[in-house]
């Protein structure tokens, strides 16, 4: 597609895993998941459940630029600096992506250009501890809960 990754991430496992997946550049931040970002992209895409993060996305981003919050479930974003943050006609967004022609579509994208996933799979029995394991940032990708053999 044509575009750089550059990853900000707090934790070190992390920021290895984004690394082996093929980020152009890697900031590791400062404890709280957020880096120190710099204004040098185009767009930022957030996944991080904290609201914070939102604000260095937004820091992250030139004059023009889109911060798209792709999270589930996000703690409050502080009191933005409309001056420092917004000014310039940087956008900020939510995005749901959730409909069987969104995911047909990531899928073909996928396939296309060779995304590569990081996957556990868990037997469902052990759905808790793979919660804790994601609080905790115990997992690098992605978790499954494996269906098969469990009772109905």
């Amino acid at each position: 597609l044509g575009y750089e990754t550059v990853v900000y991430s707090g934790s070190p496992q992390h920021a290895a895993l984004a690394r082996e997946l093929g980020a152009t550049e890697v900031v590791l931040g400062d404890g709280d998941g957020t880096g120190s970002a710099q204004a040098h992209v185009d767009g930022a895409v957030v996944f991080a459940p904290a609201g914070a993060v939102v604000l260095r996305a937004l820091a992250a981003v030139r004059k023009g630029g889109r911060v798209s919050i792709a999270a589930i479930h996000m703690t409050p974003i502080p009191s933005i600096d409309y001056d420092r943050l917004l000014f310039g006609e940087r956008t900020l967004v939510s995005v749901e992506a959730n409909t069987r022609a969104d995911a047909q579509e990531f899928l073909d994208l996928a396939r296309r250009f060779r995304l590569r996933t990081t996957v556990s799979v868990r037997p469902l029995r052990e759905a808790n501890e793979a919660l804790l394991d994601l609080r905790e940032g115990r997992v690098q990708g992605a978790v499954v809960l494996d269906l098969r053999g469990a009772s109905p």
